[in-house]
C-alpha cells in the first residue's frame, strides 16, 4: 500500500496530502499573520515495522489544528536527516520502531546532525524507539544504560505525571493508561540531575524474560526530558498515539504538551 494511502487510513475524511521526499507525506495549514512550527517525522529504515509514523504524523495535524496553530509537517528520510538544521525545521520527531536500526539508517553524519540541530535551537522528540535513539546513540542524557533484556512485552500501562510534568506538558491531570511497545527504561537513580522526570510508570509489563524483567519498569522514568544547548530534548517510552491493539483512544494533548516542551515559543500566550 502507497505511504499516502496508508496515512489516509488514520486520518478523518477530506484531508489532503502531497508528496514529497520519496513519497512520504506533507501537510500545511495557514494561519494569516503567524508562523508555523515547521516539524519533520521520520518515515524512513527503523519505522517500518511500526504504525506510530502514521499515527503521530495525523494526530500533530489534527491536535495543532483544533487549536488554530499554524504548522507545516513533513515526513523525511534519512537523507534530510543529514540535512537538518533550524532554518529548515523547528522540531524533529522519531517515532516508534528500532532504535538501532534508524541509527543505521541515518549513520554517523545523521546523529551528528541531529545534535547539531538541537544544539543550535531545534527541539527533538524521540517515542519509544526513538527515545532509544535518543538515549543510546546521541547520548542526550549522556551514558546512562538501558534496562535489557528490552523485549519484556507490550500492552497498556499506567503512568503517572509529575509536577515537572504538569509545568512542561500544560496536562492538570495526574494518571493516564497509556500504550508500551518494548520503550527503553532506565533506572531512575541513574537519570543525571540535568535531567526531568515528567511521568513515571505506575504498572508494568513482563511479559517476556519475566524472572529478569520482573519490578524493573514499575515506578521508573517513563517520559523525560532535558536541554542540550539551546534546544531541547523529550523522549516518551510510552505511546499517547496509541496502538490498534490498545484500547485507548489517541491523546492529542500529549503531544500538544511534547510540543511546547521542546518549542515553548509557538505555544505561549501572547499579552493582551
Amino acid at each position: 500500500m502507497a505511504e499516502a494511502e496508508k496515512l489516509n487510513a488514520y486520518c478523518e475524511e477530506g484531508l489532503e496530502f502531497s508528496s514529497e521526499e520519496s513519497g512520504f507525506p506533507h501537510w500545511e495549514k495557514v494561519v494569516s499573520g503567524r508562523a508555523p512550527i515547521r516539524i519533520a517525522v521520520y518515515f524512513a529504515f527503523g519505522t517500518q515495522g511500526s504504525p506510530t509514523r502514521f499515527t503521530i504524523f495525523s494526530l500533530l495535524g489534527k491536535s495543532l489544528g483544533l487549536k488554530n496553530t499554524p504548522f507545516v509537517i513533513t515526513g523525511i528520510g534519512a537523507d534530510s536527516v543529514r540535512r537538518l538544521t533550524p532554518e529548515n525545521y523547528d522540531v524533529v520527531i522519531f517515532p516508534g520502531g528500532r532504535g538501532d536500526h534508524q541509527a543505521a539508517a541515518i549513520g554517523k553524519d545523521g546523529l551528528e546532525a541531529i545534535k547539531a540541530f538541537v544544539s543550535a535551537g531545534g527541539g527533538y522528540i524521540g517515542v519509544c524507539g526513538g527515545a532509544s535513539l535518543a538515549i543510546s546513540y546521541l547520548k542526550f542524557y549522556g551514558d546512562v544504560p538501558i534496562e535489557r533484556p528490552w523485549d519484556r512485552g507490550k500492552g497498556d500501562v499506567r503512568v503517572e505525571i509529575t509536577d515537572e510534568g504538569h509545568d512542561s506538558l500544560q496536562m492538570s491531570d495526574c494518571y493516564r493508561e497509556l500504550w508500551y511497545g518494548q520503550g527503553p527504561i532506565i533506572t531512575k537513580s541513574l537519570v543525571p540531575s540535568g535531567v526531568k522526570v515528567l511521568a513515571n510508570f505506575r504498572t508494568e509489563i513482563n511479559y517476556s524474560h519475566t524472572e529478569q524483567t520482573r519490578g524493573k519498569m514499575l515506578d521508573m522514568p517513563a517520559i523525560l526530558s532535558c536541554s542540550h544547548g539551546l534546544g531541547r530534548v523529550l523522549t516518551t517510552s510510552v505511546h499517547p498515539e496509541s496502538n490498534p491493539n490498545s484500547v485507548n483512544e489517541p491523546m492529542g494533548d500529549f503531544y500538544l504538551g511534547f510540543l511546547s516542551t521542546v518549542a515553548p515559543k509557538f505555544f505561549q500566550s501572547s499579552s493582551p
